[in-house]
Parts: C-alpha cells; sequence; structure tokens
C-alpha cells in the first residue's frame, strides 16, 4: 500500500466524511509523516519538523472524536505550514501561526463537516486562536458532547466548596480567579490555581466556612 492509500485510508477511520478530502489536499500540497498515538493526558496532538532527513511528522491522540481530531490535525498542519512559509525563528503560537490556522481551518466551516454545535463555538475560537482547543471551554465542551458517556465534569461547573478528584488527589474549589479557580488540596492543605477547563471527577461537597 503507498503512502497516498495508508493517510486516506487512516482519514477515512478517524474524520468526518466530508473532511476526507480536503485533508488528503492538505497533505499531497505538503507531505508529512502521520502517527497516531495511544491517550497522552497533556497533549492531544503534536508537529515536530525533523531538519536531518527534512522530514514533517504530525501526531494526533487516537482516542479523540472525529471532530475533536479535526480539529487537532488542522491545528498542526498549521503549525507545519507556518514553518514552511516563515521558517522555527517565530514564537509556536504566535500571529504568523494565528494567520496559517485560519487559513487553514476556512474551507472546513461548512454544516456539512462540522454540526452547527460546534460550528459556531470554533467560529468564536478562530477570532483569536489559543495554544490548544482545550483552553476554549465553549468549544472544548461542544467537541466533547461527541466523546461517550463519563463521569467527568468541568471544573467550570463545579460549584466553590465542591470537592473532586484531578490527578488521582482530592481538592476543594475554593475562589474563580479569571480562568482559573484557586483549589486546596485535601491531604496537604496547599492550594493550587487550576483551569476551569480542566475536566475532573466530582466527590461531593464541604463546607468552607
Amino acid at each position: 500500500m503507498n503512502k497516498d492509500h495508508q493517510i486516506l485510508s487512516i482519514f477515512q477511520d478517524y474524520l468526518p466524511e466530508n473532511a476526507v478530502n480536503l485533508c488528503m489536499n492538505l497533505w499531497q500540497q505538503h507531505p508529512f509523516r502521520f502517527v497516531l498515538k495511544r491517550k497522552r493526558d497533556t497533549v492531544l496532538g503534536d508537529y515536530r519538523f525533523i531538519p536531518s532527513n527534512k522530514t514533517h511528522v504530525i501526531t494526533i491522540n487516537d482516542d479523540l472524536n472525529k471532530f475533536a481530531f479535526l480539529v487537532t490535525l488542522l491545528h498542526e498542519i498549521a503549525h507545519q505550514h507556518t514553518l514552511i512559509a516563515h521558517g522555527n525563528k517565530i514564537k509556536p503560537h504566535g500571529q504568523e501561526w494565528k494567520d496559517q490556522f485560519k487559513i487553514v481551518l476556512a474551507p472546513f466551516m461548512a454544516l456539512n463537516i462540522f454540526p452547527l454545535s460546534v460550528l459556531i463555538p470554533l467560529g468564536h475560537y478562530l477570532v483569536n486562536p489559543k495554544a490548544t482547543s482545550c483552553s476554549d471551554i465553549g468549544l472544548h465542551k461542544a467537541l466533547r458532547s461527541f466523546d461517550p458517556a463519563s463521569r467527568e465534569i468541568y471544573l467550570a461547573d463545579a460549584g466553590l466548596g465542591d470537592t473532586f478528584r484531578f490527578n488521582k488527589r482530592i481538592f476543594v474549589k475554593e475562589d474563580i480567579k479569571r480562568s482559573r479557580a484557586l483549589c486546596k488540596e485535601v491531604r496537604s492543605g496547599r492550594r493550587y490555581f487550576i483551569s476551569e477547563t480542566a475536566l475532573v471527577e466530582q466527590v461531593g461537597q464541604v463546607n468552607l466556612f
């Protein structure tokens, strides 16, 4: 099986049907080595350029639903296009990458690819895209709604005084500071800021006062 057929087979398995040919066009324009990864807690995908053999490498977690997979793939392809256009002397998620991401994503902003529930927050996110879609709670929630049922909730949806499990530790949510929550670890009494977009397992409520 040649490279085109290998990539096409992966795209057909993991992407929305109407996005497959558009993604194939992007791959044929600037080919890259494509690797599927098991779930990684800290990253959904990444892009690397290997100077020794001039190879572009993109990896994506294989547990993502098809809409999250597509957004992550286009995010990484935008990194590839940014490096090709500007080299590696720029900020990873600076204006050059933001401009490329908007260009790459534009042909996909259609109802025959994304459902309206994703398309609207995705449009809002594109006004000033961040380093990861997870940093935008509206888009993250919309994408996650297509995941299998889970007991996890967003920290933003937990109330003050709620206790929750995160990274195998128990915390109490005490306050909100912009996009982060001030939380106290129950065991140590230490306080930490945790992103409101973090997925946590709610385990109860305690009285803070």
